[in-house]
């Protein structure tokens, strides 16, 4: 499971999360579990989008994490996506 800050120094969430779902692909690898976190809540469609479209799953379930996150939330995405009670 990658938490991925959307915006970060040097390389952004989007563009990191584009290149990991490139390589997985490229050597066949299995898929890793990648999760948005910012700071900033999506404000319309078409970042939806583009969330969506650079490979994060927590969108597909509008299950996007904000920062900071809470001890709750936390807890709760890794109890939804990977079956773990902490």
């Amino acid at each position: 499971m990658i938490w991925m800050d959307i915006n970060m120094p040097i390389m952004g969430g989007f563009e990191a999360t584009k290149l990991i779902r490139e390589k997985e692909n490229q050597m066949q690898l299995t898929k890793s579990l990648i999760i948005a976190c910012t700071a900033e809540p999506i404000l319309n469609e078409e970042e939806v989008n583009n969330y969506r479209n650079s490979g994060f799953d927590n969108i597909s379930n509008t299950q996007l994490v904000v920062k900071p996150v809470s001890k709750k939330t936390f807890e709760e995405c890794i109890k939804f996506y990977l079956g773990i009670t902490l």
